[in-house]
């Protein structure tokens, strides 16, 4: 369960939040995260479902 959290944070949520921490337009970030997420949770949920590790 560590690793499957570990993986979620790197694959969804770091890109986000280095775009916010690098100043990225707080507004910017906010759009695009409903794109991103619908991108990239698909994914990462078919990883787990096939136990994939990177």
């Amino acid at each position: 369960m560590t690793k499957t959290a570990q993986y979620f944070l790197e694959l969804v949520i770091a890109p986000l939040l280095m775009r916010a921490v690098f100043g990225e337009d707080p507004k910017a970030v906010r759009a695009h995260t409903r794109t991103h997420v619908a991108e990239n949770v698909p994914f990462f949920l078919a990883a787990c479902r096939n136990d994939a590790t990177p």
